[in-house]
């Protein structure tokens, strides 16, 4: 309920994207999964909560559910950060992943679209590109190989500037990779991430996300699912916890920054003092 979560007071119908990242079927599912914040997904309402963490400056929660047809399962999940949306995002971009994501073995980007006008905000090169990602994972299941078209953007008919992230697995050459995957690796060629990040009013962040992927392993469903339930809060919870050291460092900085700046402007204010 709205009530469990920072979400603000209302939420605007959506519309369509002037900049033609996001289809008007894709706008109006993020803002779903926005007023969905705080409780299980509105169209599963009966999915399990396998964690729900505190974690420095908030919490995260996670469901899980399987949606109809699906031979695996679908996750929901909340996070609450005290770090401004500028860090959030930027943690989350692909260049700063691997500082706090001990899973990540490599990522790079394969192409990118035009310069962005938003990548200060959101810290990628482009709106639109491809990345190429090879993480490890927990026994029994293999190393894992991403091919992935992620798309950025202001989540548009939002009220309070939310961002919107979409990435989705792809076979490889389709996207312009054509390299075969690593030794021991196993491509992932169906998997699905939607990420909303928005700004809270105490200054916080707020992020929900749905993801889904094949595992793509001959193993009981219930070994998998008690797998990826540890992983994915874990994960969320290393994201939380280097935004936050990441926002104090640049605090710091900028504090000792202003105070060198006032130093020296006294300096020279006392300079003049003599001279007159």
């Amino acid at each position: 309920s709205p009530s469990d979560g920072p979400l603000d007071g209302g939420v605007d119908l959506p519309m369509d994207d002037p900049t033609g990242v996001f289809t008007p079927d894709e706008i109006a599912a993020a803002h779903q999964l926005k007023r969905d914040y705080g409780g299980p997904p509105s169209d599963h309402r009966h999915a399990a909560c396998v964690a729900r963490l505190k974690c420095e400056g908030g919490q995260i929660r996670c469901w899980r559910y399987r949606q109809p047809g699906d031979r695996f399962d679908t996750y929901a999940l909340d996070v609450t950060m005290g770090v401004s949306l500028r860090t959030a995002l930027t943690m989350t971009a692909s260049q700063h992943r691997p500082s706090w994501d001990e899973t990540t073995k490599e990522v790079s980007v394969v192409s990118a679209g035009a310069a962005s006008t938003l990548t200060a905000l959101h810290g990628e090169p482009s709106d639109e590109m491809v990345l190429h990602w090879i993480v490890s994972a927990p026994f029994p299941l293999q190393s894992r190989e991403y091919v992935l078209r992620k798309r950025l953007g202001l989540l548009p008919g939002d009220s309070n500037g939310g961002m919107l992230i979409m990435m989705r697995a792809s076979r490889g050459p389709d996207a312009g990779y054509h390299k075969p995957p690593p030794r021991r690796t196993v491509r992932v060629v169906d998997n699905t991430a939607v990420n909303v990040f928005w700004s809270t009013p105490g200054g916080g962040t707020a992020f929900r996300s749905l993801y889904r992927e094949d595992p793509m392993v001959s193993l009981p469903s219930w070994l998998v699912g008690s797998i990826i339930d540890k992983v994915l809060p874990r994960g969320l919870k290393a994201l939380t916890r280097s935004a936050i050291a990441c926002e104090r460092r640049d605090n710091a900085r900028e504090a000792a920054l202003q105070a060198k700046r006032l130093l020296e402007d006294s300096t020279l204010g006392a300079t003049a003092d003599v001279k007159v």
